[in-house]
């Protein structure tokens, strides 16, 4: 089994009426097999972002990526929290 895609949906910025929230951002990583990259897209009101990770990112690299991703998702989080986003990137990885 190869996964090639995963969708992230961050955080409600504010609660709705109807107790629904509207996410501050969404992002999406995929790789297309026997790519060199995977590409992670931000979607978020200021504009799109994207970042490119080698498909055989190590240690500091996919830790950026995954900082990164918690920041705009979710406007913050502790190490653990980010390791639970880094863990979610290696799942794409070689």
């Amino acid at each position: 089994m190869r996964i090639t895609a995963i969708e992230f949906a961050g955080t409600p910025r504010r609660v709705t009426r109807d107790g629904e929230g509207l996410a501050r951002a969404f992002a999406r990583a995929s790789r297309t097999p026997n790519g060199e990259w995977i590409e992670i897209e931000i979607i978020k009101p200021g504009g799109d972002e994207k970042m490119l990770l080698p498909h055989d990112a190590e240690g500091d690299e996919v830790w950026e990526a995954a900082h990164k991703l918690i920041t705009v998702l979710e406007g913050g989080g502790t190490n653990s929290e980010t390791h639970s986003y880094r863990t979610e990137l290696e799942r794409l990885l070689d």
